[in-house]
């Protein structure tokens, strides 16, 4: 199958924007409402810069607890996310995308205000020469994953594996695990993604 014929997948996790049920930790800066406000810029413009046109199928996969009308409204794809942990949903989603005959497969948050549409065509691009793609964040965790769809079985199982999510310990330990199952990762630029108000406020400044 050639590059232009393929199937892509773009997944993005995300929530919608409710007072209390999202960015918990800038809420107890500035209060839910404040925080509801900061993420639904946020997923604007991840949404903005992740539209598909030609190049991609985009779903996004919501939170249990989400509002999936306030995402049907706009025209947006949807599915529940699925799993004990983040681990278990990412590869539920990815296997997912997987099973419906994604031959590429990027997911990514919702929380990346400086991801855009050049660092998703990019993670596209490096799949056609190797078999996964991470984007790796300033807190120690990762804004992007990117699989080629023979990998996503043996991905799947490597983030169910006993990761210590929302920890500065995450890409390091998922680095360690990918050593183990001998599978190997390319890199795209450091990024921050944004979870105190701090973090808010310098993306703001640096814009």
């Amino acid at each position: 199958m050639n590059e232009a014929s393929e199937r892509r997948s773009l997944l993005i996790f995300a929530k919608s924007p409710e007072p209390g049920q999202v960015k918990t930790r800038i809420a107890q800066q500035v209060g839910p409402n404040k925080a509801a406000e900061i993420y639904e810029e946020m997923l604007d413009q991840i949404l903005r810069e992740s539209a598909p046109e030609e190049a991609w199928d985009r779903l996004l996969f919501i939170s249990p607890e989400s509002d999936a009308y306030y995402f049907h409204r706009r025209g947006l794809k949807t599915r529940l996310q699925k799993g004990n942990d983040i681990g278990e949903r990412m590869a539920n989603a990815l296997l997912d995308a997987s099973n419906q005959g994604s031959e590429k497969i990027v997911l990514i948050g919702s929380d990346i205000p400086s991801l855009n549409r050049s660092d998703i065509v990019e993670a596209f691009a490096m799949l056609t020469k190797v078999p996964a793609v991470i984007g790796p964040s300033e807190d120690g965790g990762f804004y992007l994953l990117g699989l080629t769809g023979i990998c996503v079985s043996r991905a799947s199982e490597l983030l169910r594996r006993p990761i210590p999510w929302s920890t500065p310990a995450v890409l390091a330990e998922l680095e360690k695990w990918c050593r183990v199952y001998q599978f190997s990762l390319e890199y795209l630029p450091l990024k921050n993604d944004i979870d105190t108000y701090e973090d808010w406020i310098r993306y703001q400044n640096t814009r």
